[in-house]
């Protein structure tokens, strides 16, 4: 084989092998939504909203396994965002945190703070439920809310 059609062959079979090899995937999140398994529950929800330039709302539902479920915990603290750094806002609790616990399989908890005018917010969220036996599911959200 001449080396030119030789080289041009090797280039063709390796084109060939990337294009079998290399699968592309994607995916359109608004219609797909991955949910990890949980040892104590088996869903939750959580929304953040400002509803006015003093209030911001946190609101998160859980929906625990009724045969391992114990209590549900949760811890909540809102940021506003000044030029590129997040803040923390006084929201009236302690280290500017609230905490609060439930012990209904299928429960919520929800609250409002008082903010401080305009402005991007975000809430860093976290809910643990436990079972029993102390083992513990702990998700950590961060949902932002910008009010103009």
């Amino acid at each position: 084989m001449k080396p030119l059609r030789k080289n041009i062959f090797i280039l063709f079979l390796l084109f060939t092998i990337l294009n079998l090899v290399s699968l592309q995937v994607s995916a359109n999140t608004t219609d797909l939504q991955i949910s990890p398994r949980y040892l104590n529950m088996s869903n939750y929800t959580a929304v953040f909203s400002i509803t006015d330039p003093e209030t911001a709302v946190v609101d998160v539902w859980y929906y625990g396994k009724e045969e391992v479920f114990s209590r549900a915990e949760i811890t909540v603290k809102i940021q506003k965002k000044i030029l590129v750094f997040w803040t923390d806002v006084d929201i009236g609790y302690a280290n500017n945190v609230w905490t609060d616990s439930n012990t209904q399989v299928y429960g919520s908890f929800f609250n409002t703070f008082s903010i401080n005018g305009a402005g991007k917010y975000r809430a860093l969220i976290t809910l643990k439920v436990f079972d029993a036996l102390g083992s513990c599911d702990t998700i950590e959200m961060t949902r932002e809310y910008e009010y103009k």
